[in-house]
């Protein structure tokens, strides 16, 4: 379906080997167990001021999630990722690409339920804060890129105080761009930039 694209159509034929034919398809459903496929490339732009809903339906191959492709958040906009009835909360059962965030938005993962953002590239429109709730996993490197000039003083980027993020110590962020006194830094769930103003004393 991903190398489709958005919308695929499915056609039903048949014959009736006479002048005059009637065909009912009726209660008709239709399963795509190709595990191999679950994955979509598609990109995923929430509209601003708009509320969205994932809802991934079972994985017929045990913790394979469902994996789409670069997600963009727009002001306004919210997306909550909704596991499958039956699905293991200790497993990922949704993964997410790259993220670009616009606007103050939000994505929730549902409580029974961990998501996974595997993209590794974040990039934000200066003063834009991306909240994030739920638990979820992050690639180990995650690069930030700040489209726009970087403010002196601290610019919030994530809200983290309402997720629980399961390899929290194993994620690096760097920062691209800005100039030598910019900084990236993650404290008191707040992940933020820090650009100077006049003289940068840093301790580690």
């Amino acid at each position: 379906l991903a190398a489709l694209g958005t919308p695929a159509w499915l056609g039903i034929v048949g014959g009736t080997g006479g002048c005059y034919g009637q065909q009912i398809v009726d209660a008709f459903t239709f399963s795509y167990t190709d595990e191999a496929t679950r994955s979509f490339t598609n990109a995923l732009e929430l509209a601003a001021g708009t509320a969205s809903a994932i809802e991934a339906v079972p994985s017929v191959a045990e913790g394979l999630p469902l994996a789409v492709g670069t997600v963009t958040v727009n002001a306004g906009s919210s997306l909550d990722l909704l596991p499958a009835a039956d699905t293991d909360p200790d497993r990922v059962f949704l993964s997410l690409g790259d993220l670009i965030v616009r606007g103050d938005g939000t994505l929730t993962v549902a409580p029974e339920g961990t998501a996974a953002i595997a993209g590794d590239t974040w990039t934000f429109t200066p003063n834009a804060v991306l909240t994030l709730s739920g638990v979820l996993t992050l690639p180990t490197n995650v690069t930030i890129v700040i489209d726009g000039p970087i403010p002196d003083g601290r610019m919030n980027l994530v809200d983290l105080r309402g997720a629980t993020v399961l390899n929290l110590e194993e994620v690096t962020f760097t920062l691209v761009g800005g100039d030598s006194t910019d900084r990236v830094s993650l404290r008191d769930g707040w992940l933020y930039t820090i650009g100077s103003q006049g003289t940068l004393l840093w301790f580690q």
